[in-house]
């Protein structure tokens, strides 16, 4: 083979190289919408060994005397469990659960009686509705370790309706269909709210969809479900960023409070070291003002140092007065800031640069 040949060889190779090349890189107009698998996360890959509590509905507020007499019922309740007398226990327990379906203590102790009872049905029902009252307290892990024990899932029972809306939500972001993953997800948190992927993956899909408020509360709740989250810090910088979690004061209101009190604008502002420094600075400068002395010469009482102790005084009062106001303004501005998004479109991945304001 001449070098002709070789060369010739040569270069048909780099160009059908080229060729591929180009083919990889440059996306087909027909292909699937594709989205980075790490925007979400992607869930348990197996049904989830736990049994599904479903759907509840949400509990109507009760009112104020229906309160009361569901605080008695429950108490009576509680009672009766201790002596012993499971039955009139569980009567006392459902009239409080009926006057106020929104007490999460009371479907706790509910669930508690029917399990010592050995009704595992009902218990697994209070327990769920514990769950969907309360999915954030400390008893959750508990009482999902409870539903476990009481009510494992059956060999034959392969569908997780929770996960299997969440995969549904995967899909259609992939898809580019923001709109379909974000009803996706929220079927799943509707079935499974103590479900911390479920919100962050919603977040993700809100935050695309620019629906910023509703995103950071879903990142907020996922920080309360899974507070050991290995991205814990990224999720509070993305709420950070997004303006969340932050306090805002009244510029007026807290000029009034410092204006009538040294200090109590910080105080307001819950900057307690700087209120509690000007404080007792105004209050010690009056104290050196109103000192008393009795010149030698004239033998009169006099206050040698009423000027200088009142205006150092009076320089703090200003300075605590305006330092407070100027805080409280700044938390209400808003500033300007960027983001980067990156979002789905109909050839590929787009990325989005979207300049708002965020408080």
């Amino acid at each position: 083979m001449t070098k002709q040949d070789l060369s010739s060889l040569s270069y048909r190779a780099a160009l059908c190289g080229a060729i591929m090349a180009f083919l990889v890189i440059v996306p087909d107009g027909r292909a699937q919408d594709t989205v980075p698998r790490d925007l979400l996360k992607a869930g348990p890959a197996e049904p989830r060994p736990r049994p599904v509590c479903g759907a509840i509905r949400p509990s109507e507020t009760p009112s104020a005397s229906n309160r009361d007499r569901a605080r008695e019922a429950s108490q009576r309740g509680q009672q009766a469990a201790l002596l012993g007398d499971a039955p009139s226990a569980i009567r006392a327990l459902r009239d409080a659960a009926t006057l106020d379906p929104t007490a999460a203590d009371v479907a706790f102790q509910l669930a508690g009686v029917f399990e010592t009872a050995k009704d595992t049905i009902n218990a697994v029902r209070e327990y769920c509705r514990f769950l969907s009252l309360a999915p954030s307290s400390v008893e959750a892990k508990v009482v999902v370790d409870k539903i476990r024990i009481l009510a494992p899932p059956k060999v034959e029972q392969v569908i997780d309706l929770p996960l299997a809306m969440f995969r549904s939500g995967i899909a259609a972001y992939r898809r580019g269909e923001l709109s379909s993953a974000d009803s996706a997800f929220t079927a799943a948190i509707t079935m499974d709210s103590s479900w911390a992927d479920a919100y962050y993956n919603r977040g993700r899909v809100r935050l695309l969809r620019n629906d910023r408020q509703h995103a950071g509360a879903d990142f907020a709740q996922y920080l309360r479900l899974n507070p050991g989250a290995v991205d814990r810090i990224e999720v509070a910088n993305q709420l950070a960023m997004l303006g969340l979690g932050r306090f805002s004061y009244s510029p007026a209101r807290t000029f009034a409070w410092g204006l009538f009190v040294p200090g109590a604008g910080e105080f307001y502002t819950h900057r307690t070291i700087r209120g509690t420094f000007a404080l007792l600075a105004v209050g010690g400068s009056a104290a050196v003002a109103l000192m008393q002395k009795t010149s030698a010469t004239t033998r009169q009482t006099e206050r040698p140092y009423l000027l200088p102790a009142a205006a150092t005084g009076g320089v703090i009062w200003v300075w605590s007065l305006l330092d407070a106001t100027m805080f409280a303004q700044n938390s209400v501005d808003h500033e300007r800031r960027v983001a980067f998004n990156v979002a789905p479109s109909r050839n590929g991945v787009a990325a989005q640069v979207t300049l708002f304001r965020s408080r």
